[in-house]
């Protein structure tokens, strides 16, 4: 994914300095001609995919509509807030450009997996593109009812609106059944990020974290050493919500938030088609160790610890926490309210010798898209994956940007900096995307963190279990027609 803060932070320079040119030169020849102006213009960048008029056909989008994570950027308003403007504008462009009309079907009430299942047993052919929750993605191709991407006509996933690391963690034997590009928002939306309380870190004497993440060396032993500094009771003997924190989670799930960001995964498919389960190998034994730290009960709660699911929220904003792990979501509700500095970070590395560092998506509300076999033409929705990613790409998700890097009411390119770095370390990993049907691996992993029990008793109890349900999930996969 390329450096949209540097894209947008160029693009207003440029902007800038053009129209101080043309301001000085107007000053300075008042009696030129009008018809010696010349107007610079800058040519339409190349499409993608051939000029193709489609004669008004409908684009049908299944599109989760959820109180918690809605689809965002499929239709949009005209006078809606300015991300729903930029997708209202967007698609009014592609209605022009290629006859096509963008239409979404979603009701909250309605389950998702059992309208598709109910779609595709009936032989309609309804859904263009599919979205789904994470969860009923995974049993939507396990189902066999996505289609494989990679042999999708139109689709050229090297492009710039397609982060190659994310699309090929979400392969399987080099077969693509879901993805996400920068069509896609609800994605960013339930990325997994921390929040840095700036001021609280620099009342701390805390050394300025960007610059470690920019150097590379921003590990968990830093993170705790820093959660170590802050965290503190204020006098009653108990840590409680009237003290400091080091850090706070909106949910348990983030345990294995850090831990993947240590450069674990739970399952890894191998180039052959096999897998292998990470949870005891020696890295991960030892990544659980370091993740027990920055969990330890004195310096850190999760979400309802103390009662209340906005705890966790409500301590940041208090200015009595360092460290919140949220979905970036929570930005738009951290920025009216907080009357202190704060940034987006990527979670830190296990060692400064990892070469990335690594964030997971929201394991509840976070969906991907693809395309259906209930699609009627598989090549229109290639077609329209490509140029709805590829004219968001410089549309919808600078928007989207703009949007969540607003930071006490001003554009903060050293939050989309790190943004940018988050959303370059997004992995899928198969064992997560799939932990409803593979019953108790996550949540062995939890324990393990939050708890103390040891990774290797309780995989090994499970041992046979687990790996028997990624297999027949590997099997039916298989067995899907090519």
């Amino acid at each position: 994914m390329k450096k949209t803060f540097l894209k947008i932070g160029c693009l207003f320079f440029a902007i800038v300095m053009i129209f101080s040119t043309f301001v000085a030169c107007a000053d300075k020849e008042e009696t030129d001609d009008e018809e010696s102006i010349e107007v610079s213009t800058v040519e339409e960048e190349t499409a993608p995919v051939p000029d193709m008029d489609w004669g008004g056909k409908v684009f049908t989008v299944l599109s989760v509509k959820h109180y918690v994570e809605p689809n965002f950027e499929v239709v949009g308003q005209l006078k809606g807030n300015k991300v729903s403007s930029a997708v209202y504008q967007r698609n009014l462009w592609l209605s022009d450009k290629y006859g096509v009309d963008i239409q979404e079907y979603g009701d909250s009430s309605e389950n998702y997996l059992e309208l598709l299942e109910k779609t595709i047993s009936n032989g309609e052919q309804y859904f263009d593109l599919v979205f789904l929750y994470r969860d009923e993605m995974a049993s939507a191709i396990q189902r066999g009812y996505m289609k494989d991407l990679t042999k999708v006509e139109y689709l050229n996933l090297s492009n710039d609106w397609y982060n190659e690391s994310t699309i090929n963690s979400m392969k399987i034997s080099d077969r693509l059944f879901h993805m996400v590009s920068d069509f896609s928002l609800i994605d960013k939306a339930r990325t997994n990020v921390l929040f840095l309380n700036r001021d609280l870190a620099t009342d701390n004497q805390i050394p300025d974290i960007l610059d470690s993440v920019r150097d590379g060396s921003w590990t968990i032993d830093k993170m705790y050493e820093y959660q170590t500094k802050v965290a503190h009771d204020t006098g009653d003997g108990v840590m409680d919500l009237d003290d400091y924190w080091g850090l706070a989670c909106g949910g348990v799930e983030a345990s294995s938030t850090f831990w993947a960001a240590l450069g674990n995964s739970i399952v890894t498919i191998n180039d052959n088609g096999t897998f292998d389960v990470g949870l005891t190998k020696e890295h991960s034994v030892l990544s659980i160790d370091k993740t027990r730290k920055i969990f330890t009960e004195s310096i850190t709660f999760n979400e309802n610890k103390f009662g209340s699911y906005s705890d966790a929220f409500d301590t940041f904003i208090d200015e009595r926490l360092l460290f919140l792990s949220e979905t970036l979501s929570t930005i738009e509700k951290i920025s009216p309210v907080a009357d202190f500095s704060f940034t987006a970070l990527p979670y830190p590395k296990y060692d400064a010798g990892q070469t990335q560092y690594y964030t997971t998506n929201d394991n509840t509300y976070c969906a991907t898209f693809g395309v259906p076999t209930c699609a009627g033409d598989s090549s229109f929705s290639g077609f329209m994956i490509e140029v709805l990613s590829w004219k968001s790409h410089t549309t919808t998700f600078p928007e989207y940007y703009n949007v969540v890097c607003k930071v006490q009411n001003s554009y903060d390119t050293e939050c989309a900096e790190m943004l940018d770095l988050v959303f370059d370390g997004l992995v899928f990993d198969f064992g997560l995307l799939n932990s409803q049907n593979i019953k108790g691996i996550r949540a062995m992993l939890e324990k393990s963190i939050l708890k103390g029990a040891s990774i290797t008793t309780e995989y090994d109890g499970s041992k046979t279990q687990v790996e028997n349900a990624i297999q027949q999930i590997f099997t039916s996969i298989e067995e899907l027609e090519n």
